[in-house]
């Protein structure tokens, strides 16, 4: 804009001030992310190993974690009677088996126990193990039927061994 006089000068300074705040106020945001990309590129190392340092605390509180929960359940496990610790034994040589269904189960337990084994007991003895948290029931498909798997929820490298 070129006024023609110095009197359309304040017209036209009123004209570009309009247009020049507006593009002022659509950049503004573009000039703050400048300067926090300006100061991550800056610090970009410090701020690396800041996430890095706190992901490794993470994991290390995690894996403490899970060493105190199994250790629990190891000393749990030692202190159940033994048809209780031959039920979580059934279930490790079930799921060992690749049949960790309460059948499969049932046929394990005859084998350590050499008895007839009751379905309904069983789903109890099952239930009350769950709830203790020594193993799990979880949902699986198999050949197109819904049933439930046990999983045996401690590590089975030293426990079992004496029952086998």
């Amino acid at each position: 804009m070129y006024p023609q006089s110095t009197a359309d000068v304040p017209q036209a300074e009123k004209t570009l001030l309009a247009v020049a705040k507006a593009s002022n106020n659509y950049w503004q945001p573009i000039k703050t992310w400048t300067t926090i990309s300006l100061i991550i590129s800056q610090n970009g190392l410090v701020l690396s190993t800041i996430a890095v340092s706190m992901l490794i605390v993470l994991l290390i509180f995690n894996v403490i974690f899970n060493r105190n929960h199994k250790s629990s359940l190891l000393k749990m496990y030692y202190k159940l009677p033994k048809q209780n610790q031959l039920l979580v034994t059934a279930v490790a040589n079930a799921q060992k088996q690749g049949n960790p269904t309460t059948k499969g189960i049932a046929t394990e337990l005859e084998k350590l126990t050499n008895t007839q084994t009751d379905r309904e007991s069983l789903k109890e003895q099952l239930q009350s193990a769950e709830n203790e948290g020594l193993i799990e029931k979880t949902l699986v498909n198999r050949e197109d039927r819904a049933s439930f798997a046990w999983r045996n929820l401690l590590t089975t490298r030293n426990i079992f061994k004496r029952f086998n």
